[in-house]
């Protein structure tokens, strides 16, 4: 057959009704059928075989698909399962913070804080405004104030008094303490495994700076004796009872275990702040956010934990 005559019969079979596209060249034949419903179905078949051969091809190819179908399934079953699963520890994790939040809110939870071992407050600055409002206004007649040797530390106020405002006297050993607080709230907590902090009297802070001199948002001017402590890079965290409520705190790990028999002790290391705090958020039941909100501000290792497992 010559190849006009060949052109013309291919041109004929396109033409065909149920023909939607013959291409010999490329092997292509798909023709279109209807069911019983009619409806329609492209149907791609090889023109070079049989029939039989056609059904049995495509029988086959249906088997494979089928198989696939039923992975598909098993697949999607699992990914409803999972998303069930995320759901509901999301929802769970939300009546915990709401749980959470119907506990008394006490002034210095606004603030970086944690109570020492003998009972005082102290509170820290979160950033430059915070730590201007700490010291500004709470930073009185007996008070102490410690600050980390470093720039990028929070400023800290020992409270003389505790949180049923009843008066106390500030030890050394609370100073120490909140030391270590600010040493480990500050960028020190990302470089190094030791800092150095200091504490001074309220009269030795001030915000008047000299001819020549500059202050900075949140920075202050010490003026006279600083009180050097050597502060090792090392807090703990766990859930306490204030009153009648829970509240997560971190802090030196002598505060920590005067106020609680489950907790934590973690030092700088490679893990993320929000991956820890999902991790001790689920070993102490509570939310992550009361957890995440508390921690230092970097990467973190558990070298040791106190009734729990992680």
């Amino acid at each position: 057959m010559e190849l006009k005559d060949k052109t013309e019969e291919i041109k004929k079979i396109n033409e065909k009704e149920i023909v939607k596209e013959f291409d010999p060249i490329s092997n292509l034949l798909i023709i279109n059928l209807k069911d019983n419903k009619e409806k329609s179905y492209n149907i791609k078949i090889d023109f070079r075989k049989s029939t039989a051969q056609n059904a049995e091809k495509a029988y086959n190819e249906s088997k494979k698909y089928k198989l696939k179908l039923k992975g598909a399934q098993q697949s999607i079953i699992k990914t409803k399962q999972l998303i069930k699963q995320t759901e509901n520890n999301y929802n769970e994790n939300l009546k915990k913070e709401k749980d959470i939040g119907k506990d008394k809110i006490f002034w210095f939870e606004k603030f970086r804080w944690f109570i020492s071992s003998e009972d005082n407050i102290i509170i820290g600055g979160k950033d430059a405004k915070s730590n201007d409002q700490v010291v500004k206004k709470y930073l009185k007649k007996g008070d102490r104030y410690a600050h980390a040797e470093i720039q990028g530390a929070p400023s800290c106020v020992i409270k003389s008094k505790d949180i049923e405002d009843k008066k106390l006297p500030i030890s050394k050993k609370t100073l120490e303490e909140a030391c270590i607080f600010s040493a480990c709230y500050s960028k020190a907590w990302k470089q190094f495994i030791e800092s150095q902090a200091y504490w001074v009297l309220p009269e030795q802070v001030s915000k008047t700076p000299q001819s020549g001199e500059y202050i900075p948002k949140g920075a202050f001017i010490i003026r006279g004796k600083r009180n050097y402590c050597r502060c090792k890079l090392e807090v703990a965290v766990g859930p306490i009872q204030l009153d009648d409520n829970v509240k997560v705190m971190c802090g030196p790990v002598n505060a920590i275990r005067k106020h609680t028999d489950k907790y934590a002790v973690i030092v700088p290391g490679d893990t993320k702040k929000s991956d820890m705090a999902h991790i001790l958020a689920k070993a102490f039941d509570v939310g992550v956010d009361s957890v995440d909100r508390v921690l230092p501000p970097g990467g973190i290792t558990v070298i040791k934990t106190e009734g729990v497992s992680l």
